[in-house]
């Protein structure tokens, strides 16, 4: 991890769902948030730092390019994992989206 506070990290990663949530609209989808960021929202605080924010997107496969197209206009580096899945990277926001079909 980069020596950022745990303050801006987390303005980051709320930036970041924000995004997320925008580009989903833009694409008629929706994405919901899984892993360890989702017990904090539970609890209504920040329980411990997070390196990433998980997202499982429905439809992704065939939303795949657009969702790259969609990031990468927002200044982000897009990767496609081998099981199709998308991996995006902003300085230190990271986010893996998954897929639902």
């Amino acid at each position: 991890m980069t020596n950022i506070s745990l303050l801006e990290r987390t303005q980051t990663h709320l930036d970041t769902m924000r995004l997320i949530e925008s580009v989903s609209r833009t694409l008629n989808t929706v994405s919901w948030i899984w892993g360890g960021f989702v017990t904090d929202i539970y609890m209504g605080q920040i329980l411990r730092e997070h390196d990433d924010l998980d997202y499982l997107t429905l439809d992704l496969h065939s939303l795949n390019s657009k969702v790259a197209e969609e990031f990468s206009c927002s200044g982000w580096q897009v990767k496609n994992l081998v099981n199709g899945d998308l991996k995006l990277k902003k300085m230190v926001s990271r986010c893996i989206w998954g897929m639902l079909n």
